[in-house]
């Protein structure tokens, strides 16, 4: 999930810094993009909202669940432990991916941003 996410929020913020791209390939990356987060968003949104209900952990982790069915792949990563680290997470990937996306022609200061943001995210945790 987030090496796609990664992957897809660095070439559109990429792109959004070349001054070549046409504006149908910025228009697309963006599109992508927005798709992407707003679904990853929601569905954290939604499983939080189940998690909260009096029985939700239950219902949310027994093996024929039907969120199981319906979210895939996506929620077999979400365990009780980490059901509220996703939404920091997906944050973490996007702000990773805007630094290394809009800072490609500054790399001194794309790699202290860098180190800045993973000292922040290790001493969080």
């Amino acid at each position: 999930m987030t090496l796609a996410l990664s992957a897809l929020a660095t070439l559109a913020f990429y792109q959004w810094t070349k001054r070549c791209t046409s504006g149908v390939t910025a228009f697309a990356s963006a599109t992508a993009l927005i798709i992407v987060v707003l679904t990853l968003g929601g569905v954290c949104f939604f499983i939080r909202r189940i998690a909260q209900r009096p029985d939700g952990l239950t219902v949310l982790f027994k093996q024929d669940s039907i969120y199981g069915r319906r979210w895939g792949t996506l929620y077999n990563m979400l365990h009780e432990g980490s059901l509220y680290f996703v939404a920091p997470l997906l944050i973490v990937v996007l702000v990773r991916s805007a630094i290394t996306g809009f800072g490609q022609h500054h790399g001194s200061a794309q790699l202290s941003a860098l180190i800045v943001l993973d000292i922040i995210v290790c001493v969080s945790e």
